[in-house]
């Protein structure tokens, strides 16, 4: 709530964007076990409150007998697309390199804030 308050939605959901972008890029980059621990702390914290955020912005947004189905299809997507993802990871992982997963992981995530960036205005007038 506080953080809503004092930066609003929009903000802390492209802070968010930029944050997840970079948590990937610097996993992949670090070699050193702290570094990789101290951004997997500033992941869950970001994580932590996107998650906030978004469920807030979607019960506003959302008409009372929809927000069963909607939050339903929301966490299949959640949950599913996180199994998909970790398959997909591990087959490049090993087609290619380690890092490779967090590196096109980064690279989706810059693509995604671009598209993402002008929508995410309309996050504040809920």
């Amino acid at each position: 709530g506080r953080l809503l308050a004092r930066f609003g939605a929009t903000a802390l959901l492209r802070t968010g964007l930029l944050i997840e972008a970079g948590t990937h890029a610097a996993l992949a980059a670090t070699t050193v076990p702290w570094v990789a621990a101290a951004v997997l702390a500033v992941f869950g914290v970001h994580a932590m409150v996107w998650g906030v955020i978004v469920s807030t912005l979607r019960q506003r947004a959302v008409p009372a007998g929809l927000l069963g189905r909607v939050g339903s299809v929301n966490s299949l997507f959640d949950v599913g697309g996180a199994a998909v993802g970790s398959l997909l990871a591990g087959l490049v992982a090993q087609a290619l390199t380690i890092t490779a997963p967090y590196w096109i992981a980064a690279a989706v995530m810059i693509a995604i804030t671009t598209a993402a960036w002008h929508p995410l205005a309309r996050a504040r007038n809920l």
